[in-house]
């Protein structure tokens, strides 16, 4: 959920549903998660899921900032 080049909030990769690890990563079927140039993108096909995953993304970042907040 975070743009290993800026740092921002951003949302990047790949899915394959029913895939873990670097064989998400090797099979052809897999979705770019945010709309892409280079192909299909879960934010197209499945937009509710889309969404359901920004709003878990976020509520994970606001409950580790929460928890750094409150281990100092």
């Amino acid at each position: 959920m975070i743009d290993p080049d800026t740092g921002d909030a951003d949302v990047i990769g790949r899915f394959v549903q029913q895939a873990q690890g670097r064989v998400a990563l090797r099979k052809d079927d897999a979705l770019y998660i945010s709309q892409d140039a280079r192909g299909n993108a879960l934010q197209n096909i499945a937009p509710e899921a889309y969404h359901e995953l920004i709003a878990a993304g976020a509520l994970m970042q606001k409950t580790a900032k929460k928890c750094k907040l409150n281990s100092r």
